[in-house]
């Protein structure tokens, strides 16, 4: 196998993260990069009836998903200047932070959904399928 020398941990704060990360810790070669990055997808509003969506709104849950971000990083020894907070559509922000920064290898978690639910899409899917370098899907419980 050989040695990764960036390693992107591609972490989703509101499911179990303890394998993924663990994965990744053990993925992580001397020398090598390891990253992580979280992105928060727009709060969707109805902008019809209500008009755009309040700003204060879509930066309480930056201002909360930074801190839940900082706190999982520290646990994980990842250094500050390796932690990452995007705004936008999880999969495009995963393959363009991985094209942007020479990742060789995305570690996500994913709940290995079936039926109907896997046919309507999940990030881990389009991530996989979007990427330009190897992608780990670790499978974890779903929340309950």
């Amino acid at each position: 196998m050989s040695e990764y020398k960036h390693i992107l941990l591609a972490i989703d704060i509101h499911s179990e993260l303890e394998p993924v990360i663990a994965k990744a810790q053990v993925l992580r070669g001397a020398g090598c990069k390891l990253s992580m990055l979280y992105v928060v997808e727009p709060v969707p509003y109805p902008e019809n009836y209500f008009g755009s969506v309040p700003l204060d709104v879509q930066q309480t849950v930056i201002d909360h998903c930074k801190v839940e971000l900082a706190g999982l990083a520290r646990r994980s020894d990842i250094a500050s200047d390796d932690q990452h907070l995007l705004i936008g559509s999880a999969a495009q922000k995963i393959h363009q932070f991985a094209e942007e920064n020479e990742v060789d290898l995305i570690v996500m978690g994913s709940h290995g959904k079936h039926g109907l639910r896997l046919l309507l899409g999940s990030t881990a899917n389009a991530v996989l399928h979007g990427a330009s370098c190897d992608v780990l899907a670790v499978r974890v419980e779903e929340e309950k």
